[in-house]
């Protein structure tokens, strides 16, 4: 089996990173949500997760959240929003 390949995304002509506002349909923890940008790391302020440690998927790919301000989100892309949790 092969490890999946995670996916940058950059816009043509434009600065790397520079958001441009698009419609995207995307699912969240299993839920359709349409957001007005396509930046991952926008998309979890937009999510209320600006404030939370997570970690997030696309597609079941783990995304770095150092990637966030540069990783595009496409229309149909699956995310995958997790918390850790305390305990033992």
């Amino acid at each position: 089996a092969t490890a999946p390949t995670r996916r940058r995304r950059r816009r043509p002509g434009g600065r790397h990173g520079a958001s441009r506002r698009i419609a995207v349909d995307i699912f969240v923890n299993g839920e359709r949500v349409s957001l007005d940008m396509d930046v991952l790391a926008e998309v979890v302020v937009a999510l209320g997760f600006a404030e939370c440690q997570v970690a997030v998927a696309v597609n079941e790919a783990f995304v770095a959240k150092a990637e966030w301000p540069s990783y595009r989100v496409r229309s149909g892309d699956r995310l995958d929003v997790l918390a850790p949790i305390e305990g033992g």
